[in-house]
C-alpha cells in the first residue's frame, strides 16, 4: 500500500485537515476524528480526518517533553489513518486502533492492527459480501450461502467487517424464512449468533439474537426460542405479554401456545382476542386448503368463543366467513344455515350497543 499526495483536495480520497479548536471534532475529549463514506457494495470511496494541533494549551503539555508530544501525536495520525482505510475500533488495549491514546504511545502498527488490515484487503473478504447483496437482492438466497460461508470462515479481526457479514447472514436468513427454509435461516443466523458475540455493537447482537428467536418460533423449535430468551433477557419486554408482541411469533400453529399465555394473563384485552382470532381464521384456511374442513371448524369454533361485546364487525365476519366456508365443502348446510343466523344476530347486537 502507497500513499500519493493529491494537492487538490476534491480529487483526494483521503482529505487530511488540523484543526485548532477541540469542539470541531464535535467529540468530547477527541484528539482526532475520521468520517467515510462508502458506496451500496460497502466499499469505502472517501474519508476525512481531522487532527488537534498541539498547543501550550493542550491536548498534551510542552512538560512531557517534545519526543513524547511527536510520538502521540504521530499516534494519533496513525489510529486516524487506519479509521480512513476501513478499520474500526480493536478490542486490544495494545493495539493503535484501541478506543483511547496510550501514555505510552505506539507508533508502530501491532500484529493485531496488520491482522485487522489483512482481513480487509488480502481476503477479498468484501467481493464475498458484494456477491451476498447482488444474490440476495436478485431472490436467490442459496446462491449467497457459498460467498456467505467463505466471508466466514476468512476470521475477519476487523469489527466492522465481522457485523456486515452478521448483517448478510441475517438478510440471507430472512430471505430464506420467506421461502419457508427455517431449517437454512437458523444455520445461517447461529454462525451470525458466534460472530455477534465479539461485536463491540449492541443493535448488531439484537438483530441477530431476534432474528434467531423468530426463526425458532416460526420452524416450531419452542424450545431453542424459550432457551435463547432464557440466556439472553434483553428478548423479552415489559410487554411480552401485549398484543404487539405477539406479532413476532406469527401464524403458526406453534404460535397457539403463546397466544394462550398472553390471554391467560390479559383476559379483557381485546387487541388480543383479535390477533388470536385472526391466528386462528388463518390457520383454518390452511386446513381447509389441505382438505381437513373438520380440524378447520374445530380451530374456528375456539375462535368464536373469543367474542365479546367489543369484538369488531370485521372479525366476527372473517371467522363467520370462513366457518360457514367450511360447512359448505362438507355439504353441513344446517349447521351453515344456523352460523349465518348466528352471526346477523351479533352484528345487529353490537350495532344496538353502539347506538346506546
Amino acid at each position: 500500500m502507497r500513499f500519493v499526495f493529491e494537492p487538490v483536495e476534491t480529487k483526494a480520497d483521503i482529505v487530511c485537515t488540523w484543526v485548532s479548536d477541540q469542539k470541531v471534532l464535535e467529540i468530547a475529549d477527541a484528539v482526532g476524528v475520521c468520517s467515510r463514506q462508502a458506496n451500496h457494495n460497502n466499499y469505502l470511496t472517501q474519508a476525512r480526518i481531522k487532527i488537534l494541533t498541539f498547543t501550550v494549551n493542550g491536548p498534551v503539555s510542552p512538560s512531557l517533553g517534545n519526543d513524547f508530544r511527536k510520538k502521540f501525536l504521530q499516534e494519533v495520525c496513525l489510529h486516524e489513518i487506519g479509521h480512513s482505510l476501513g478499520l474500526n475500533h480493536s478490542s486490544n488495549e495494545k493495539d493503535i486502533m484501541w478506543s483511547v491514546a496510550h501514555w505510552q504511545p505506539v507508533t508502530v502498527p501491532t500484529t493485531g492492527d496488520v491482522a485487522a488490515m489483512a482481513s480487509l484487503y488480502l481476503s477479498n473478504v468484501h467481493d464475498d459480501i458484494s456477491a451476498v447483496l447482488d444474490t440476495v437482492q436478485s431472490g436467490n438466497y442459496k446462491a449467497a450461502i457459498a460467498p456467505l460461508n467463505k466471508a466466514v470462515s476468512m476470521n475477519s479481526k476487523d469489527s466492522q467487517t465481522r457485523d456486515t457479514i452478521c448483517f448478510c447472514l441475517v438478510t440471507t436468513a430472512r430471505a430464506s424464512m420467506r421461502r419457508d427454509d427455517y431449517s437454512t435461516a437458523i444455520d445461517l443466523l447461529t454462525k451470525a449468533k458466534t460472530l455477534a458475540s465479539a461485536s463491540e455493537s449492541t443493535n448488531t447482537k439484537n438483530l441477530v439474537l431476534k432474528n434467531l428467536e423468530y426463526a425458532y418460533l416460526q420452524s416450531g423449535n419452542l424450545k431453542g426460542a424459550e432457551e435463547l430468551e432464557q440466556q439472553n433477557p434483553q428478548l423479552k419486554t415489559e410487554n411480552q405479554n401485549g398484543a404487539s408482541f405477539l406479532d413476532q411469533y406469527g401464524l403458526k400453529t406453534e404460535s397457539i401456545p403463546y397466544y394462550e399465555k398472553a390471554l391467560a394473563a390479559a383476559p379483557e384485552d381485546i387487541a388480543i382476542r383479535e390477533k388470536f382470532c385472526f391466528l386462528l381464521v388463518t390457520l383454518a384456511k390452511d386446513e381447509i386448503s389441505a382438505n381437513q374442513e373438520t380440524k378447520a371448524i374445530s380451530l374456528l369454533t375456539r375462535a368464536k368463543s373469543m367474542f365479546s361485546s367489543k369484538t369488531s364487525s370485521q372479525t366476527i365476519r372473517k371467522v363467520f366467513d370462513a366457518l360457514r366456508y367450511a360447512y359448505q365443502r362438507t355439504e353441513q348446510y344446517d349447521q351453515l344455515d344456523d352460523s349465518s343466523r348466528e352471526m346477523n344476530a351479533l352484528l345487529q347486537q353490537q350495532e344496538s350497543t353502539k347506538s346506546e
